[in-house]
């Protein structure tokens, strides 16, 4: 997580580093006493194995300085050129995996490694008081850096034919990462591997994780065969399979790890589906199968029409955007062919609608108190659509800026959303204010999903605001006060409209953090030294952090306090 510092004023200025900062700075282990001029600084440190902590020889350490730009709303234009940054440096490691460089200036610094079969690893495991390559030499030099490397993990294997023999003519394997969004699932595309001979594959350079493979044979117009009257051909194949028990099942992917998965286009009978569709052809778009793999429809002369051959199962149309296919979705093969489907396909993006939202108080008391205090702060709205495995698709995010301190009054503001089912989650921003409600007209999105259907435009969505409640707090970790990350999970009757963007709390280097805009309720919060990348239903039924969490009652406009202690999480299996 990047966390930034600002400053508000008359004039909102924004501070961009060049030098790739990420993180915090953080003074480097074991600094010597500050030379003067005649003795320049150095900076040196360790490469090593994330996994084994061993040396790593011949890595490429490179450092950075860092030059801070700012940029000002009401400020006059710059009347000279601004700072360039000294170019990058570079070095290798040795083979005990140190490295050092001198005629270092006194400024802050971005230091890293990288090396062939080795990735950076905070993404991996960061650690609350990891600096990620920051570091400052305004008080001397700095000695003993340690940079952790982690070792690639790999998928391979071998794409075979339903009859054994290895796929050697245009093989297709997709690889599908799923992760979290703000304590949603997600997927995101991983890519294509490397192809060999007699069928092999392999996809190097990947992060510990959840993934899956989808193997499609090469797509032709016909069947590859057909036997009394029936046809039989190969069809895409997911792993790990879906299961009516576990309809997104995954591979666990850890550090390091080489995994070999072996995949056989299994053989199916097929059946034919023809369709037509207006005003774009259905040749455009993709038929999709409950596990993920893709069919396609091919034209039909001269009967003005499309066909497809599927097995049996239930089937949707994807163009990769969303809400522009209406039809009979799914629709289900059982046995038999389907004749004359007729689906609706609108122009890329003519579905599109924009929709205003508003932010507003639950009380004039609330209103009145917020501009006589003269706050100032922000409120982002995300509006999330799921699909229909799940998973979610993060959509507009208009944002809305309160206070005459931060721009003045707030001006109207519009989502562009597409047809499909939503949810909004709202963040706020140097507020003490929770998301009471979120209707779209009359419907309250605390009872379900907003469901925007083709044609028609949803009515106004209202962001309804309320007086909310805080937790203060300090962390410890190994019996001292320590940075952590919190995280806070709504209970009871709070949870059925926590409209927050799950996100944690960074505890600073004293161990204390503040969370503000809570609904009054039922908290469960707790307190980790590596920062997790795990969804709100995991982080619920986790019975290790049940084990180490607090239960925090919280009350309108008032403070509760807790003391946590900060755990690493365990190794998953």
């Amino acid at each position: 997580m990047k966390r930034r510092s600002a400053q508000l004023g008359v004039s909102l200025c924004a501070a961009v580093f060049c030098g790739s900062l990420a993180g915090q700075l953080v003074p480097g282990a074991n600094k010597t006493t500050a030379p003067d001029g005649s003795n320049p600084l150095h900076v040196s440190g360790r490469v090593i194995d994330d996994l084994t902590s061993k040396p790593i020889n011949g890595a490429k350490v490179q450092i950075s300085i860092v030059v801070a730009r700012s940029s000002c709303a009401n400020c006059p234009r710059r009347s000279t050129p601004l700072p360039q940054p000294p170019p990058t440096r570079e070095t290798m490691s040795s083979e005990d995996g140190s490295f050092t460089f001198d005629n270092v200036p006194s400024r802050m610094i971005y230091v890293t490694a990288t090396k062939d079969g080795y990735l950076t690893s905070w993404p991996i495991r960061r650690r609350a008081k990891d600096p990620i390559g920051n570091y400052e030499t305004f008080h001397g030099s700095i000695d003993s850096i340690v940079i952790r490397l982690a070792p690639e993990a790999t998928i391979s294997g071998v794409l075979r034919h339903h009859d054994g023999s290895p796929v050697t003519v245009q093989p297709q394997i997709a690889l599908m990462h799923v992760r979290s969004w703000a304590g949603f699932p997600r997927v995101e595309y991983g890519g294509w591997p490397k192809y060999g001979n007699a069928g092999t594959y392999r996809y190097s350079g990947l992060y510990p994780g959840c993934y899956y493979l989808i193997a499609s044979p090469f797509l032709t117009k016909d069947p590859a065969r057909l036997e009394a009257g029936r046809a039989f051909g190969e069809i895409p194949v997911r792993s790990p399979a879906i299961s009516e028990t576990n309809p997104n099942p995954c591979l666990t992917l850890h550090e390091g790890e080489h995994l070999t998965v072996d995949l056989t286009l299994p053989e199916k009978e097929l059946h034919r589906v023809t369709a037509t569709s207006a005003p774009v052809t259905v040749l455009s778009v993709n038929i999709e199968d409950e596990g993920g793999g893709y069919y396609r429809f091919h034209e039909l002369y001269p009967e003005n029409k499309s066909e497809a051959w599927l097995p049996n199962g239930r089937y949707w149309l994807d163009n990769g955007r969303v809400g522009e296919i209406s039809g009979p979705i799914p629709f289900t093969v059982n046995g038999a062919d389907l004749k004359d489907l007729h689906f609706t396909i609108e122009q890329q993006y003519s579905t599109w609608m924009k929709v205003p939202v508003e932010v507003t108080f639950s009380s004039a008391e609330s209103a009145t108190e917020f501009r006589q205090v003269g706050h100032c702060g922000f409120v982002n709205a995300y509006f999330v659509r799921y699909d229909h495995k799940g998973y979610v698709q993060v959509g507009d995010n208009p944002m809305f800026t309160l206070g005459e301190h931060c721009g003045g009054a707030q001006t109207p503001v519009t989502a562009s959303i597409a047809p499909g089912e939503y949810t909004v989650v709202v963040n706020t921003t140097w507020l003490n204010y929770y998301v009471k409600s979120i209707r779209s007209g009359h419907f309250d999105l605390s009872k379900g999903p907003l469901n925007v259907r083709p044609g028609e435009t949803p009515e106004p969505i209202t962001i309804e605001l309320a007086d909310g409640g805080r937790i203060k707090g300090t962390s410890r970790f190994e019996g001292k006060p320590a940075p952590a990350w919190v995280y806070t999970i709504a209970r009871g009757k709070a949870s059925k409209a926590d409209f927050r963007l799950f996100q944690p709390v960074f505890a600073k280097v004293d161990g204390t953090f503040e969370i503000w805009g809570l609904a009054p309720g039922s908290y469960s919060i707790f307190a980790s030294d590596t920062e997790l990348d795990l969804n709100r239903a995991h982080l619920i039924a986790s019975a290790f952090w049940k084990a180490h969490r607090k239960q925090v009652e919280v009350e309108e406009g008032k403070v509760s306090k807790v003391e946590l202690t900060a755990f690493d999480p365990p190794d998953e299996p």
